[in-house]
Parts: C-alpha cells; sequence; structure tokens
C-alpha cells in the first residue's frame, strides 16, 4: 500500500482530510477553478491513474459584474480595442492555466481576448464588432464616427454582465 503525498483538484491543491482503504480520498481546497476536472493524486510510488469510471466534476465560474477597466469610459468602439472588467469567482489564477473564451452574444460573436486574470477578475480587450449589424438602427444602435452612440452606465453594466461568458478548456495538469 503506498502513501498518498499530495491530491491537486481544479488547479488548487487540496489539504488531505481521509484516506480510506485507497479507493477514496476527502480533502479541502480554495480558489478553485472552473470548467471539468480530474484529480491529480501522487504518491510515494508516483502518480496514480484515475480509474476508467470516474467522472470530471463541474467548477462554475461566477459572474458578478461586468464594467470598462476605465471608470471615466461608457461606451464600446465597434472598431474594438476596449478594455473590460469582468468580476466574479473561479477565475483561472493565470492566463498560463487556461485557455479562456469571452464572447458577446451579438450575431458574430465579437470576442474580448483575456489579458490579465486572478481568482475574482479577468480583463479582456474587445476585439472589432461587425459594422453591418450596427449600421440598421433596426438592429443595433447608431454608430457615430466608429462609436456606439453612449448609452447610460448602468446599461452598460449590465449589458457587459449579460453578453461576456466564459469558457475554459480542461487545466494544464503539473508534471508529477
Amino acid at each position: 500500500m503506498s502513501n498518498i503525498t499530495s491530491v491537486r483538484f481544479a488547479g488548487a491543491d487540496c489539504d488531505i482530510i481521509t484516506v480510506t482503504a485507497d479507493t477514496k480520498v476527502e480533502c479541502s481546497y480554495q480558489n478553485p477553478v472552473c470548467g471539468d476536472h480530474l484529480p491529480i493524486v501522487v504518491s510515494d510510488m508516483g502518480r496514480i491513474v484515475n480509474g476508467a469510471s470516474l467522472e470530471p466534476k463541474s467548477i462554475s465560474c461566477s459572474v458578478t459584474n461586468g464594467t470598462f477597466a476605465s471608470k471615466s469610459q461608457t461606451e464600446l468602439n465597434v472598431l474594438g480595442g476596449d478594455l473590460i472588467e469582468i468580476n466574479g469567482s473561479n477565475f483561472p489564477h493565470k492566463l498560463e492555466d487556461k485557455n479562456i473564451t469571452i464572447e458577446f452574444s451579438d450575431t458574430q460573436k465579437t470576442k474580448c481576448v483575456a489579458i490579465e486574470t486572478n481568482p475574482t477578475r479577468i480583463v479582456c480587450k474587445t476585439s472589432a464588432f461587425d459594422m453591418k449589424q450596427y449600421l440598421n438602427p433596426e438592429t443595433g444602435p447608431a454608430v457615430k464616427d466608429d462609436v456606439v452612440v453612449p448609452k447610460e452606465e448602468k446599461a452598460v453594466e449590465s449589458e457587459a454582465k449579460e453578453l461576456a461568458t466564459t469558457t475554459e478548456s480542461e487545466t494544464k495538469a503539473p508534471a508529477p
């Protein structure tokens, strides 16, 4: 029988609470990273392979609000380049930890590329929006000098929260 030396789950080191007959490990962890995860268990003899029947456990990201990174900004530039701050929980600790995808819910699914992240905040830079969508007042806001006509600050914050979604792929596993 080997001794379990470490457990890592959802991008976080676990504090081992109990090990039962080499089949069950209970641990506690802080600051998990959202996504689908399997535990990484290491014993004094090396990494333990997960059983084929073990299903990944899903950890959700939680978004509390989204705002412009610059507090004085109240409009999106349709050409892109705006910084948006998304606040919440269970975000990747570093950009290298996960592939982060943030997109708006417009027909083009305009991207916002993550440039900074920590467990409670992501800052992303907007890509260019589809100009055709905004030139028709029936389907979107009016455009003047390549800038969307400003909305009230509360509407922008609400829209950023509703439009931004995050999806992450599997965590890169550290080498045992």
